[in-house]
């Protein structure tokens, strides 16, 4: 097998050259980059950002990553996507951003976090792929009513916990207890983080929202836009902990 389980590590550890391969995951990495320079002062609030082909001629990606790292940044505050007029930096997300929780100078996002969120991404997607075969109504049904209890739940705590065992179940549905034992494992190690993650503008809704997409996309079938989902959603997770841990070169 390609992973390995230490007992002194709570999760994976792979390198983000390998994250980077992985299809999808590009726009994760521009969208780092966009947040850096908004940070840093280089777009300023109220600002347009250059257009997608020149975005993706800067960060040498096609304008399908760039187009997938501005869905990402916009879902966490950062921007504002205006159909047919462009995109543009929101009021208080530069320099003086209420999102830089850290001063100036402040490490990328721990080591341990990137990891896991890598860890996450590669196992997750991974088990949807397995679903194909293997999902059932009785699992579809279980995720749904996770889904709705999230939506209904009157505390960060409980939505945190209900979005918690949304990503258990679906793990578990591949059928590949292993795989699923390593995804709750690299999911549950996030925890030391937990008050930097209550902390993450419109959490709660950018997470409901693609747990929802996911469930739709297994509802129809449609797995590889189910992984897509799921690949998107992590990343949103990841550039949101950026802004808070203040990202630098």
């Amino acid at each position: 097998m390609w992973w390995q389980f230490p007992a002194s590590l709570r999760c994976l550890t792979l390198t983000r050259s390998r994250l980077l391969r992985f299809h999808g995951s590009y726009h994760r990495d521009v969208a780092s980059r966009i947040q850096r320079s908004i940070l840093e002062g280089r777009f300023a609030p109220g600002g347009r950002l250059p257009g997608e082909r020149a975005l993706a001629a800067e960060f040498e990606v096609n304008r399908t990553s760039v187009r997938e790292a501005l869905k990402t940044l916009e879902s966490i505050g950062l921007v504002e996507i205006k159909p047919r007029s462009g995109v543009y930096v929101r009021t208080g997300a530069g320099a003086a951003s209420p999102y830089e929780a850290h001063p100036p100078g402040m490490a990328l996002v721990p080591n341990t976090v990137l990891e896991c969120l890598e860890a996450r991404e590669l196992i997750e997607v991974g088990a949807i792929g397995l679903l194909k075969e293997r999902i059932t109504q009785k699992a579809l049904d279980r995720l749904h009513e996770l889904l709705t209890a999230a939506q209904r739940a009157e505390s960060e705590d409980e939505a945190l916990e209900f979005d918690r065992q949304f990503h258990i179940e679906l793990n578990m549905a591949s059928g590949n207890s292993i795989l699923a034992q390593a995804a709750t494992n690299a999911f549950d190690a996030l925890w030391d983080y937990y008050e930097a993650i209550r902390r993450i503008p419109n959490r709660r809704d950018t997470s409901r929202h693609r747990h929802a997409m996911v469930l739709e996309a297994l509802r129809a079938a449609d797995f590889e836009e189910a992984q897509r989902q799921m690949s998107t959603h992590i990343g949103e997770l990841r550039a949101a902990l950026d802004l808070l841990y203040r990202a630098e070169p």
